[in-house]
């Protein structure tokens, strides 16, 4: 879903044999997952707060192993922490709406988070893509100065 999220938000026609040649980035995916759920489990134990900030963080780790085949799970992790800098607030409030969003849909009868779920995953996708943008935007300015 996050691979044909990613190629929806770049208008890149949906290969299914690319999908399919994802598959080898697979395993690498699950443990970034895995990662990520161990890292906000942990947070969340030691009073909250810490658990937030973690789960802001890191939120777009399994998206740049997704994006970017030759990244590391400690790389993607990383990578994740600087795109999120800056604009953590934004970030905070947009899974506080998207978690409420995908609750209400939860509500109808499970019907409206088919709607709801893959919505608000193809904006996650859509803030990671303006985020990574911005990022390779400022790397061209700093190193023009």
């Amino acid at each position: 879903m996050l691979k044909i999220s990613l190629n929806l938000i770049e208008n890149v026609k949906i290969n299914f044999k690319e999908i399919n040649e994802s598959l080898n980035v697979f395993l690498k995916f699950v443990l970034t997952v895995l990662t990520y759920w161990l890292i906000v489990f942990v947070g969340l134990i030691f009073f909250i707060v810490p658990g937030v900030i973690l789960m802001i963080k890191y939120q777009f780790a399994a998206l740049i192993v997704l994006d970017e085949k030759d990244v590391g799970i400690r790389e993607a992790f990383r990578k994740s922490n600087v795109l999120a800098s800056g604009v953590q607030w934004k970030l905070f409030w947009f899974s506080i709406i998207s978690d409420f969003v995908n609750f209400a849909g939860l509500i109808f009868f499970f019907v409206g988070f088919l709607i709801t779920a893959p919505t608000t995953i193809i904006a996650k996708t859509r803030i990671y893509r303006e985020l990574k943008k911005q990022s390779q935007k400022s790397k061209t300015v700093f190193l023009q100065d």
